[in-house]
């Protein structure tokens, strides 16, 4: 296992070659937003729009009961309206559910109105289709989602999937054309170096991953009107522990047994809209620095992108599984708060690591890729490809330990 890689912190080049917007600030934390959609709900209950944005909401929240008796017996809902509730009944992962979710799935199909509506509707079918056991059908329907709209993430994901299940090399095939095609976003970049590592071809499997050319780690400088990174921190600690929107866990996503701040960021938060700030500044500034070194990752480079970003605060306990970030182009975490015993350890615990899910590639294709194991501190930041697998480890220990992630999504996605 390899330590921290030893990278200087990106320098200032006069080239602009990405263009990073800090999304509007909310007045409203995530639930003051649902109380206001609920009451707007109740005064008219026959608004079809009013109903979309509370179910949305409701199942943002993992309410999926609520998402459910809110929509299940309508008779007039739209097919995006009716992806929510086939969501909402997967959630609840049992096969009964799973049943009433291909009905109401396949009635979205029915009822999209364009080509990308058909092929979310689509997409959704196969998930039910999957979770079912008809991977045939699956198959077929993954397909005509991507024939249908050839970016759809959450399509080739699943239809990798499939094809890996059944050959390495056509999976291979299917990743790399689809890469010739000109489709690079992150599932596609990710899916590559796994079939390659699954045919003992680590070397390659390495160069498509890319993350000993892209990865860095450094500690930026301090936002304006601050003393050092650590008198920001420590008023960065206080404002994320006081966060009037804090939520533990959340259903479908990597973090387990985590708090999560979904949206750190309000107008009420100074602290880190100054960090957004820093953010914006070092990932431009780094973006300058790439090498034109044709790998796909730097061809999908955007001129223009979008900052989304959220806050966990893990415990002893807490941990985050194999994952890549599917709607970005680039990703990294800025850590708030590092306690010493993570910080000062020899160990893994509290520590981010880049490699191979052995669960997708087998326990020899994973070691044999290596594991890139990389110890925070308070100040660390830290910027990757979004294609690249990491996880963390829990630590252990007492405190928290908290840190902020963030994605670079391309403005042509949005």
């Amino acid at each position: 296992m390899s330590t921290q890689p030893s990278i200087a912190a990106p320098g200032i080049e006069p080239e602009t070659r990405l263009s990073l917007e800090i999304p509007m600030l909310k007045m409203l934390t995530s639930k003051e937003e649902l109380s206001l959609a609920l009451t707007a709900y109740t005064r008219a209950p026959e608004s079809h729009e009013l109903r979309h944005r509370l179910a949305a909401q409701l199942l943002a929240a993992d309410r999926f009961d609520e998402v459910i008796a809110l929509l299940e017996e309508r008779k007039d809902l739209s097919s995006r309206t009716l992806n929510l509730l086939s969501s909402a009944l997967l959630a609840r992962e049992t096969h009964l559910d799973d049943e009433r979710a291909l009905v109401i799935a396949e009635h979205a199909v029915q009822l999209s109105q364009d080509q990308k509506e058909r092929a979310l509707t689509v997409t959704e079918l196969a998930k039910v289709v999957t979770r079912l056991g008809d991977l045939q059908r699956a198959e077929e329907l993954l397909q005509q989602a991507l024939n249908l709209q050839p970016s759809e993430k959450d399509a080739y994901k699943r239809l990798f999937q499939l094809k890996l299940q059944r050959s390495r090399e056509e999976a291979l095939v299917f990743a790399q054309d689809t890469i010739a095609a000109g489709v690079c976003h992150s599932r596609v970049l990710g899916s590559a170096p796994l079939a390659l590592a699954l045919l003992g071809r680590i070397d390659e499997a390495r160069a498509a991953e890319g993350s000993h050319q892209f990865a860095a780690s450094f500690d930026p400088e301090p936002p304006p009107g601050w003393d050092s990174l650590k008198q920001f921190n420590d008023a960065l600690t206080a404002e994320a522990l006081n966060h009037p929107d804090a939520r533990f866990n959340r259903y479908g996503v990597a973090s387990a047994q985590t708090w999560r701040l979904d949206e750190p960021a309000l107008q009420r938060t100074k602290c880190f809209q100054q960090l957004q700030k820093l953010i914006q500044r070092e990932t431009e500034r780094y973006a300058r620095t790439l090498p034109d070194t044709g790998h796909p990752w730097l061809q999908a480079m955007p001129q223009s992108a979008v900052l989304r970003n959220w806050t966990v605060i893990v415990e002893g306990d807490g941990y985050e599984t194999w994952h890549v970030h599917q709607n970005g182009w680039m990703s990294g975490v800025y850590y708030i708060h590092v306690q010493d015993h993570i910080a000062q350890g020899s160990g893994n615990g509290g520590c981010i690591a880049f490699g191979l899910p052995d669960a997708v590639v087998g326990a020899d294709a994973a070691a044999a890729f290596g594991e890139t194991l990389v110890r925070p501190h308070s100040g660390l930041m830290m910027l990757f490809p979004s294609h690249i697998f990491h996880r963390t480890y829990p630590h252990h220990g007492s405190g928290r330990r908290i840190c902020y992630a963030f994605d670079i999504i391309p403005s042509r996605e949005l």
